[in-house]
């Protein structure tokens, strides 16, 4: 077993290597799915060149396993030397620019060039060590090939374990070139013992090889041996023209799987990195196992078996696809489950996201390792050319998958989506399969028994991928693996009702070059990547307007600005509106991603429409790196670090471009998360910071979003200049409408810490730099991911006022303390969060603190009583919207006041106030004409208050109830949804409810909005079923069917 272990132990450094170099030239050549296709396409291809030359010098080599250990000796020391040769091609590629200078095609031939530098030589003698070693451990009486296929397998299983020990365990432990040198070390040995135990093994064909056959028979395991002679029999062989076609054929399907098989699964099992290297592993051992099987399996080598294994691996495919929803449902459970109470640890999570790996991935890996030494075995038995005939077939395996890879990730996903891909490859399996069975049929191999199961998995697979739907929303745009979705409870009616709330939220998707990306309505139009929310239009308004706004409003005089993520739109819209911005670079990987800032312009400001604003389609990072002129202000707020590929942007490295790219008093602006994540990563990214930049201050833009701005130089808080600034657009419609505050005190509301503060959570915690090396917040972001509870900014203000750093430094002029204290409240309020006590509070302050938290509970009366026991007028934003209110609803006049002022911020909520007020007055039509206008007028305004939008639609269903003659008025201004979508299902509710008051048909109407994914309760579908039997509605039917199957379930329950 010697050569066998030899294998498993060069398949484990191989596929370090693999990870280790597809990791690093992500870094240099940006994470964009053309710059990964390239490098995969020089790492295939030096693989299957090197099969093909090195296969055929193998058979010309007396002692075979010798040279296989010389392969491996050159292959460690080029391991040991790719970090020099990366360093050359980062400098090399920085230097002509990247894309943004050559252009996506220019810079691709760059990247197969300098890819082919780093990859080319050590991939090419890659390719030559399994023929060497094959070669060397065959039999001739191995008529079957089956030691070929013992070590393929093991070969593979060592990949899988190549996989899991970097992902898992040594990246983080001893960093990226650490795990390389490692691995290096090992393939050294690895090549000792091979050139140590190496044997003279007899040429094929010619005398010399006859002359040892007899001594090498003599020395072979004859039991093994002689069972596979007596199994086989003269049948001739295939012609080899067929054999290589079906390798490159098979190798082109399983490619265009995996490709498939990342995108769809990245939903279930959350997108991390962990996500990659586990469905690789599963992948592997799969193929693995597959190449073991077969090795024990001692089956005679027949088109008929390989048909077989198509037919078996198109049902493999086929059948997690037409399980669809209902896969993902119960990795719902699972996850719902382990995580009741946020108790499932990492560990948990790993467990289930490899149970669902394996149902969806294992059982076609298994086929197409079976199918290798197969095919292998097709092209010539026992050792004869065995070296020659696995290079070859290797070599053509290797094209097939190249080209699988390369119209998985240019064409085929974003034209047919990654469902149709999944559909079409299980069919073009299906057709091999009955294609090879019709050839061995003509060529009479008898093996009728073989071919009968080959067509039957073949028509069974056709006929599930025809007659199922396969995955939906609920698979692939739920955030399932991230944890954020969950499963209550999980009778049939309740899983019923998840299903459709999904499928219902869902208004525009499309297959991204990069991801699937998804449009969900609901409360307002969110964008998801692979099924995790990355942003709403609306309720993520106050981080990604102010993120870039506030730099803007520090900044003397900010003219070129760098916005890493296009997302929303928001950031660079907002960003080109500052009179003096003449440019607005925006870098965003996802083409798709385009959709959905058109369809968000009510909140970007026509961003795309501005000719300030400049897309780069491609790599943040790569666009960071080969800046040419500095800018302003740069703010990077990318999707989540756990992500895969997102990390690398919150690394030293990329830091330090940054900072070359800021002018002397640019800000770097940095988003954060402050949820499903600890101390510990957050102090790391502090840690990080603070080694490139020497001032790093901290800011709040939501309850849960940190900002953290850089800079190179102290930053002066100049109060004058930064209120005038305020008083001018876009700045003072941005933090009205962003956070609810109007003055320079409810900005500084969100200020958390000074720059003394990374120095003390970087000591308190002891955190590392995060480097490209050692990619500490990458994993400990993963391992949080779904985790809730543990830290909040609350304990970072706590932290910072103990230690005294709480106020900037450098302030120029005055701020009310006090003030800042009552905004800080609101900015919960605007979140429609209860504000939290704050120490140290002025009596009148708390007491109107102590109003709005009941305000916000619905105790209107308590809060205008507790009110009015202080004495001040409302300064703030929020404050006037509530007395206004509180005032309006009781019938006092002198709300009328507050609603003046509150008008030339937000004319919508005006109008609903002075509805409320004339409601009280008794003044029924000018209630609802004034409440009409207040709703028409969300058609195109997102940003009133949504604590009082919310109110106006209830206030709206309370009228059309009690005031008959205004229902039609008040029905026809909810027709149309919000800008933005917002609020869209308590309106289409509105609807629901307002209807019936003016006729029948509108009641009908308005359940009809629902269809078809309605709410699957029993209040509605017994409401739809009765509103759609009185009008003869065409749904009646269906709807009486929809509820009796309600009551069945809910019976049986």
């Amino acid at each position: 077993m010697k050569i066998p272990a030899l294998l498993f132990g060069s398949g484990l450094c191989a596929l370090v290597y693999q990870t280790v170099w597809l990791r690093e030239l992500r870094l240099v050549f940006g994470a964009s799915t053309p710059a990964s296709a390239a490098v995969l396409a020089i790492f295939m291809g030096g693989l299957g060149f090197g099969g093909l030359l090195l296969g055929k010098r193998a058979e010309r080599e007396g002692k075979p396993l010798a040279f296989y250990g010389r392969l491996e000796v050159a292959i460690a020391l080029l391991a040991a030397l790719s970090p020099l040769l990366l360093f050359v091609v980062r400098a090399a590629y920085f230097k002509l620019g990247g894309a943004p200078a050559l252009g996506e095609t220019g810079a691709q031939l760059v990247r197969l060039v300098l890819a082919g530098l780093v990859l080319g030589l050590p991939t090419f003698l890659m390719g030559g060590t399994l023929p060497a070693a094959t070669r060397a451990y065959m039999t001739e009486r191995d008529f079957s090939r089956t030691r070929l296929a013992t070590l393929y397998g093991l070969n593979t299983i060592g990949g899988m374990a190549g996989v899991l020990l970097p992902t898992f365990l040594l990246f983080e432990a001893w960093g990226i070139r650490g795990t390389l040198f490692a691995a290096a070390f090992v393939n050294g040995a690895i090549a000792f013992v091979a050139i140590r135990s190496a044997r003279p093994v007899p040429l094929s064909g010619g005398s010399k090889a006859r002359a040892h056959a007899s001594a090498d028979a003599g020395h072979e395991r004859r039991d093994d041996d002689d069972r596979a002679a007596e199994k086989s029999d003269v049948t001739p062989l295939p012609p080899p023209s067929l054999v290589l076609g079906a390798l490159a054929v098979t190798g082109f399907a399983f490619l265009m799987m995996e490709l498939v098989w990342y995108r769809m699964l990245a939903p279930l099992l959350g997108g991390s990195t962990y996500t990659f290297g586990l469905i690789l592993a599963v992948v592997l051992a799969g193929i693995g196992a597959g190449g073991v099987l077969y090795s024990i399996s001692n089956r005679r080598p027949s088109l008929a078996l390989f048909g077989l294994t198509c037919g078996l691996e198109s049902l493999a495919i086929a059948l997690p696809f037409a399980w669809g929803d209902g896969l993902a449902i119960e990795v719902l459970k699972l996850m719902s489950a382990g995580d009741a109470g946020n108790a499932l640890s990492f560990g948990g999570r790993v467990w289930i996201w490899t149970v669902a790996t394996t149902l969806v991935v294992l059982p076609a890996a298994i086929v197409t390792g079976f199918q290798f030494p197969l095919l292998i075995a097709l092209l010539g038995r026992g050792r004869t050319n065995v070296g020659r005939h696995v290079g070859l077939g290797y070599a053509w395996n290797t094209v097939g998958g190249i080209a699988g890879a390369l119209a998985g990730g240019f064409g085929a996903i974003t034209m047919f989506g990654a469902v149709g891909v999944w559909k079409g490859t299980a069919l073009l399996l299906s057709a091999i399969a009955v294609a090879a069975l019709v050839a061995s049929v003509r060529r009479r191999e008898r093996e009728g028994v073989r071919s009968l199961a080959g067509l039957a998995a073949a028509a069974v697979s056709v006929f599930a991928l025809l007659v199922a739907t396969g995955p939906t929303a609920v698979w692939r745009h739920a955030p399932i693996g991230a944890g954020r979705a969950k499963l209550e409870q999980t009778a049939p009616n309740d899983v019923r009702s998840f299903e459709n709330r999904v499928r219902r939220g869902i208004v525009w998707e499309a297959e991204g070059r990069e991801s699937g990306v998804a449009l969900q309505s609901g409360v307002s139009l969110a964008f998801l990547i692979n099924g995790k929310s990355d942003g709403s239009a609306r309720l993520d308004a106050p981080t990604q307007i102010m993120y870039g706004l506030l730099g803007g409003l520090v900044h003397p005089k900010p003219e070129r600005a760098l916005v890493i993520g296009l997302g929303t739109g928001s950031t660079a819209g907002w960003l080109a509106k500052i009179p003096s911005m003449t440019q607005v670079d925006v870098a965003e990987l996802e083409p798709a991603i385009r959709e959905v800032a058109v369809r968000c312009e009510a909140v970007n400001e026509a961003a795309l429409a501005n000719d300030k604003v400049n897309v780069f389609w491609g790599d943040g990072r790569e666009m960071m790196l080969t800046a040419r002129e500095p800018y302003d202000l740069i703010a990077s707020e990318p999707s989540n670090p756990y992500r895969a590929g997102i990390a690398s942007l919150f690394t030293k490295e990329f830091y330090e471009s940054v900072r070359a790219s800021l002018g002397d008093r640019g800000l770097f602006l940095q988003w954060v998360q402050a949820y499903e994540i600890d101390e510990q990563t957050l102090a790391t990214i502090y840690a990080t910071l603070s080694d490139v930049f020497p001032y790093v201050e901290t800011w709040q833009t939501k309850v849960s979003d940190l900002l953290l701005v850089c800079s190179k130089q102290p930053i002066d808080y100049g109060t004058g200049a930064m209120r005038a600034r305020l008083a001018d657009e876009p700045f003072r419609s941005a933090v009205a409408n962003s956070w609810g505050v109007l003055d320079l005190e409810g900005v500084f509301a969100h200020y958390v810490a000074n720059d003394r503060f990374p120095a003390y959570m970087t000591a308190r915690h002891d955190a590392p730099v995060n480097t490209d090396d050692r990619p500490a917040v990458e994993f400990g972001f993963a391992r949080t991911v779904g985790r809730q509870g543990l830290f909040t900014i609350n304990d970072l203000r706590a932290a910072a006022l103990d230690e005294g750093m709480s106020r900037p430094q450098h302030i120029l002029g005055t701020l009310d303390g006090t003030r800042i204290m009552e905004e800080f409240a609101t900015q919960f309020a605007w979140e429609e969060i209860a504000p939290p006590d704050q120490q140290g509070m002025p009596r009148d302050a708390y007491l109107r603190a102590r109003a709005l938290r009941a305000y916000l509970e619905g105790e209107k009366r308590t809060a205008i009583e507790v009110w009015r026991q202080q004495s001040a007028e409302p300064q703030g934003y929020v404050h006037a919207l509530m007395l206004a209110d509180l005032l309006a609803t009781a019938g006092d006049p002198a709300s009328r006041i507050w609603i003046d002022r509150i008008k030339p911020i937000s004319r919508g909520s005006a109008l609903l106030l002075l509805s409320k007020l004339a409601w009280a007055e008794k003044k029924p039509d000018e209630a609802v004409r004034l409440l009409a206008e207040s709703l028409m007028l969300y058609r195109t305004d997102p940003w009133p208050w949504t604590f009082l939008m919310k109110d106006a639609l209830v206030f709206a269903q309370r009228i059309a109830a009690a005031y008959a003659p205004g229902a039609q008025q008040i029905y026809d201004a909810l027709r149309v949804p919000f800008a933005v979508e917002l609020l869209e299902d308590l309106r289409r509710t509105a609807l629901v409810n307002v209807g019936p008051a003016v006729s029948p048909d509108l009641g009908a109407e308005a359940i009809a909005v629902w269809e078809p994914h309605v709410p699957w309760e029993k209040a509605f579908l017994s409401l739809r079923s009765e509103r759609y039997d009185f009008v003869k509605h065409p749904f009646a039917t269906r709807a009486r069917l929809d509820l009796e199957e309600f009551e069945r379930l809910e019976r049986a329950r």
